[in-house]
């Protein structure tokens, strides 16, 4: 109950305050710094041409620039997290001879990340008997456990 509890003000926290939700999950972008750094970067840059542009074009509503650029880089930073995790599961099922895969979009795997059970894969596949899923931390898929693979969902 306590780890749900924490979790719901931290969303809440988020949602009514961006800055301090970004301050929250910079623990996890910094976590998966692997995969989140081009998104980091591109969300970065969505924000500062955004702010050019709307300083320089429409100066008399200076008050909401900040907001637009906030969204205007949150936007990028999910584009290209959604980009960038298509083209590296495509690229490591190229390693695998999966006879099936099932692929999550990038904001449902972030709609399920923290929680403190997670009976759902990112992305996976399967050769025979074998099941593979998506780490975002590796960039790879991984063999799923024998002893895990029964309490999870079969991915095809």
């Amino acid at each position: 109950l306590h780890s749900s509890f924490s979790i719901l003000h931290k969303k809440l926290l988020a949602i009514l305050s961006p800055p301090a939700g970004l301050l929250l999950i910079g623990e996890r972008l910094w976590q998966f710094i692997g995969f989140t750094w081009p998104s980091i970067l591109m969300a970065t840059i969505a924000f500062v041409a955004s702010t050019v542009v709307l300083r320089n074009y429409w100066p008399n509503v200076a008050v909401w620039h900040p907001g637009f650029a906030f969204m205007a880089s949150i936007g990028m930073f999910l584009a290209s997290a959604e980009v960038r995790n298509y083209m590296l599961q495509q690229q490591a099922t190229m390693k695998f001879d999966f006879d099936c895969v099932s692929y999550r979009p990038f904001i449902a795997s972030v709609a399920k990340a923290g929680n403190e059970f997670q009976f759902e894969y990112h992305s996976a596949g399967r050769v025979g008997e074998d099941v593979y899923g998506w780490s975002f931390k590796t960039r790879d898929f991984y063999k799923v456990p024998s002893s895990v693979k029964g309490n999870l969902p079969p991915p095809c």
